[in-house]
């Protein structure tokens, strides 16, 4: 996950060179910093760092901890385990989706359209998301059968979005919709129990699943050099 975080601040400050160095007097280029308001209702805290080129372009490298609010995966000790059979055929592996917390991050790129007027424009962006979600002793299983399970899971994402920037002298509220794609890659572990006198081997086996996502929201940022008309 560092070396992730790492090659994603690199690749960001030689893009934004680049095109600082296009024109190092314009005075359009500009720092924000920001959070995603609808994220931090869900337990996503990120901080986003915005660098604005010209008003065109932007590049945003966000990170920080998803406490997952929508983790509502049961804890289930050991000794609570029950009968072993085709655990995995049986249960709803969908829902490891939403198991555990763990760091975030994401890169994002902006193509501004011209404001108006009244400082309102319309943008496309491209996201690209890495998150882990990791649990321990959670509940899974059904028809009778119940088992330990513990993983360490990474989300990789990919969000094609459009919306709307509101602009102010000292801050940016922006509104957005997209969709994108989402996968996740787990490594599941169950431990071993003991039934009725017979020992059963713990598993360790891993899962992956792709599925589509629909993204929206509403992001702050604050400017850290006002806007001048």
């Amino acid at each position: 996950m560092k070396s992730i975080f790492c090659s994603i601040v690199l690749v960001s400050i030689i893009i934004s060179n680049s095109w600082a160095q296009e024109d190092l007097s314009s005075k359009k280029n500009e720092l924000l910093l920001g959070i995603n308001i609808t994220q931090c209702m869900v337990g996503d805290f990120e901080l986003h760092v915005m660098y604005s080129i010209k008003s065109k372009h932007a590049f945003t490298i966000a990170a920080g901890y998803d406490k997952n609010f929508l983790d509502f995966g049961r804890h289930w000790p050991e000794d609570k385990q029950g009968h072993l059979e085709s655990v995995e055929q049986e249960s709803n592996d969908e829902g490891r989706y939403f198991w555990g917390n763990g760091p975030a991050g994401r890169f994002i790129y902006d193509y501004n359209f011209p404001r108006k007027a009244n400082r309102s424009n319309y943008f496309l962006s491209a996201t690209l998301i890495v998150k882990e979600h990791n649990y321990k002793n959670y509940f899974f299983g059904d028809r009778g059968t119940s088992r330990s399970e513990s993983g360490n899971q990474r989300i990789y994402g990919l969000t094609m979005c459009g919306g709307k920037n509101f602009n102010t002298s000292h801050c940016v509220f922006r509104f957005y919709v997209g969709v994108g794609i989402r996968h996740l890659e787990s490594s599941l572990s169950w431990p071993g129990y003991n039934r009725n006198g017979t020992l059963l081997p713990a598993k360790d086996f891993n899962y992956s699943l792709t599925a589509p996502s629909l993204d929206f929201g509403i992001v702050f940022y604050f400017r850290t050099r006002a806007l001048k008309d």
